[in-house]
């Protein structure tokens, strides 16, 4: 009996930890200058062209030209990829992203002028949860960039209600708990 016990709990724990456990999903937007920006994005300034783009529009830099990424819910966000092309022949070109005051630089050193290139993977730039990036250009040339993938929690589907969060699993692991205790006493009687 007393093994038949611990195999109904252990059944009973894996159960409840697949049908309760939950996190908060994200939401994944593209933002591309093709549309109208979506949900509650923002950008500070930005300077849409019709050439060189990955698709037929696309956000353009010159020298010490800036643009900023943030939401007006004050909300945090990922940037996930995104698509860039370096342009003209300074050797220096660079794209600039800066966010929480560190810098990430895209320049001829590393990637090819005049070839489109996405940028995956940017968890490992620290690019989660922030609160704005900016993208900024310096040393010559002029920088295309294009098809930011951000996911977020909260407020900017674009319909004006929150995404809905599924409550965390607290309520099912307490359930369990008491579940085992009640077999457990059961047991001693």
């Amino acid at each position: 009996m007393k093994n038949n016990n611990l195999k109904l709990t252990v059944t009973l724990s894996l159960m409840a930890l697949a049908g309760f456990a939950s996190s908060a999903s994200a939401d994944v937007i593209t933002i591309n200058f093709d549309d109208p920006l979506p949900g509650d994005f923002v950008w500070d300034d930005t300077r849409i062209v019709n050439g060189n783009c990955s698709d037929s529009s696309c956000m353009a830099f010159n020298d010490n030209e800036t643009s900023t990424l943030s939401r007006t819910s004050d909300g945090t966000f990922t940037l996930e990829s995104f698509w860039f092309k370096l342009l003209g022949n300074g050797t220096g070109n660079t794209l600039k992203v800066t966010s929480g005051g560190t810098d990430y630089e895209f320049g001829r050193a590393d990637w090819d002028k005049n070839t489109g290139y996405v940028v995956t993977n940017l968890v490992n730039f620290m690019l989660t949860d922030v609160t704005s990036i900016t993208f900024s250009k310096s040393s010559g040339g002029n920088v295309r960039v294009d098809d930011l993938v951000v996911s977020f929690v909260g407020g900017g589907d674009g319909d004006g209600d929150p995404v809905k969060v599924p409550e965390p699993g607290t309520l099912g692991l307490l359930g369990l708990g008491l579940l085992g205790l009640g077999l457990k006493g059961r047991r001693k009687a």
